[in-house]
């Protein structure tokens, strides 16, 4: 997932630690942790716009997407006209 490691760089650049950034963000640090492992397969939409709301907009929702969610749901949705 192109977000783990958006993520973790994200966090390295600002020279702090997970738990850190996870206690002045409101994010749960085991959560955060699994996410960089790519221990979770799947982001909710919830925890995909805290990190997005974290970091900045350095981390975006589609920054979560993995190519069998996609597939699964038949790709990108055709643009509204």
């Amino acid at each position: 997932m192109v977000g783990a490691e958006k993520l973790l760089a994200h966090i390295r650049g600002l020279n702090v630690s997970i738990p850190d950034f996870c206690e002045k963000h409101g994010l749960f640090r085991q959560k955060v942790e699994k996410a960089i492992k790519g221990d979770l397969k799947r982001i909710d939409v919830d925890f995909a716009l805290a990190i997005q709301r974290a970091t900045d907009g350095a981390v975006t929702v589609p920054d979560w997407e993995t190519p069998e969610a996609a597939d699964e749901e038949g790709g990108a949705a055709p643009a509204a006209e």
